[in-house]
């Protein structure tokens, strides 16, 4: 019996994703976040296309040959787009990786070319539509070297900028998270394929800018966040900001209030050197801050621990938002995971409250953490890009 090509594609795949998730279940949580965060930079709309850029690292704690990464690809070249709708059912079926290092794709039932599906898979992925490479990307890879903006004090600002329809979306990062991180790269695959404009970019001191993290300071990146803003980008923008985004995108709204189409905010932490970490201090800390000038607090989602600086702490008494009323009077949404043992989510509640804006909306996630990194929490945070995004192409100009 001589099989389809596609039959043959998906019984391949099948047989992949059950031995990359027994791969995955004797994986640190470490790596295979990173492993996820990796395919979803790979992502583009309809299917993955093959990086050679992608390499994936067996568990260090397991000699055994057999929990590694599958060593076959879904196929000998990547599906036609034509053969979009032939694909394999198998759930939780994920990419397979080939030893040398390529990622090719699980392809979706075909759907309309707007469409984004979050698929519950092992690596989170986002299967879009009518495939294409990367904008920008002569050579079809996916994952390309960040464009820079060179600052007047000559200080480098590394961004990935994708063109499109207004309102334009800008995504700003947490502490010591850089561009490349989960909710970035998913939101970049879904404006691409909505055509919607939309920008991802490292502060000073984070990922690919320049300058060192230990000297950065909250005016520093809301200053760096306002460059990208002025000579980026035109027209109306929706900022989605995360953690310590959620404080510099309201510093960016209240300085160029009519530049700004809506603001996301997601486990938001305005005023967080105040009245989350100096507050939190113990005296030992206290005192090493004042002798040192810095003091190193663990960290739950890396090896390295965070240094707090004093200049940190001191240059962000004067941007503290939550004092008295936030003169913003765009659409707002919040979100926040109730399980959030880094930013409590009362403070989403407080944000809520010192808004001018009536068009506010608080986003409580029952099991969610501080990330909202999970597919679903992916899902939801495209869903509020879109309806934010459609709110203000509706208004009056």
């Amino acid at each position: 019996m001589k099989w389809r090509p596609a039959r043959r594609a998906a019984l391949s795949a099948l047989q992949a994703g059950a031995r990359l998730r027994a791969w995955m279940m004797s994986t640190s949580w470490r790596t295979a976040s990173r492993a996820r965060r990796l395919a979803l930079r790979c992502m583009t709309r309809g299917f993955l296309l093959c990086t050679g850029r992608v390499r994936w690292v067996a568990p260090a704690r397991s000699s055994s040959r057999t929990m590694r990464p599958p060593d076959e690809a879904t196929s000998a070249v990547p599906p036609a787009s034509t053969r979009a709708w032939a694909t394999s059912t198998a759930p939780r079926s994920v990419p397979p990786v080939l030893s040398a290092g390529r990622t090719w794709s699980t392809i979706g039932r075909r759907r309309s070319a707007a469409s984004c599906t979050v698929l519950d898979s092992t690596l989170s992925l986002i299967v879009l539509d009518n495939a294409r490479p990367a904008m920008n990307d002569p050579n079809g890879d996916i994952e390309t070297r960040p464009q820079i903006l060179t600052r007047d004090d000559g200080a480098t600002i590394a961004y990935h900028k994708t063109p499109g329809r207004p309102p334009g979306v800008v995504f700003l990062g947490g502490f010591a998270s850089d561009m490349t991180g989960t909710k970035a790269t998913a939101l970049e695959a879904f404006c691409r394929a909505r055509g919607q404009a939309y920008l991802r970019f490292d502060y000073r001191g984070h990922g690919a800018s320049s300058g060192a993290f230990q000297d950065g300071t909250i005016g520093g990146w809301a200053a760096d966040a306002l460059s990208v803003l002025d000579a980026l980008v035109e027209g109306p923008q929706v900022l989605v900001g995360s953690s310590l985004g959620g404080w510099i995108m309201l510093l960016v709204a209240r300085a160029r209030p009519e530049r700004i189409a809506g603001l996301i905010g997601v486990a938001a932490a305005p005023d967080f050197t105040q009245e989350l970490v100096e507050r939190g201090f113990t005296a030992e800390q206290r005192d090493a801050l004042e002798r040192d000038g810095v003091v190193y607090l663990p960290s739950g989602y890396g090896n390295e621990p965070y240094p707090i600086t004093r200049r940190l702490i001191e240059e962000g008494r004067e941007h503290l938002v939550l004092q008295s009323p936030i003169q913003i009077t765009c659409p707002v949404r919040l979100l926040h995971g109730m399980k959030d043992t880094d930013v409590p989510c009362k403070r989403a509640l407080r944000i809520s409250e010192m808004l001018v804006s009536t068009d506010v909306e608080v986003i409580l996630v029952k099991d969610g953490d501080h990330r909202l990194s999970e597919p679903r929490d992916l899902e939801r945070l495209c869903r509020t890009v879109a309806e934010v995004s459609e709110r203000a192409s509706d208004r009056p100009t």
